[in-house]
């Protein structure tokens, strides 16, 4: 009994700490976030890709400048492909990145 209490437990844990937006679940790897899955949560709006925005001028410049400020330099992570994802630090996530508004397109 107690053992099926504390597996219990350990899943509610678990589910505590799953972010899901609009139905979607945002998957973590360590201090990195799933911008694909942001995206698709999002509309999926396919001028709002999320490994375009890396390519704006102003996204790198913001990406250089988190990075000095948190001192680390790997903060965004883009692969290429069908499958392909892209991934964010959770502080490029929670701070307002340029080029990104809803009334703006790509």
């Amino acid at each position: 009994m107690v053992q099926n209490w504390t597996a219990q437990i350990k899943h509610l844990h678990e589910m505590m700490q799953t972010l899901v937006y609009n139905g979607q679940i945002i998957h973590d790897r360590g201090e990195m976030l799933s911008l694909t899955d942001m995206w698709r949560a999002a509309g999926s709006d396919p001028q709002m890709k999320p490994a375009k925005w890396k390519d704006l001028p102003s996204a790198q410049t913001f990406i250089e400048h988190v990075g000095e400020i948190v001192g680390k330099s790997d903060l965004f992570r883009s692969s290429k492909g069908r499958l392909g994802e892209t991934w964010a630090h959770w502080i490029l996530k929670t701070t307002k990145a340029p080029g990104r508004s809803r009334g703006r397109k790509g």
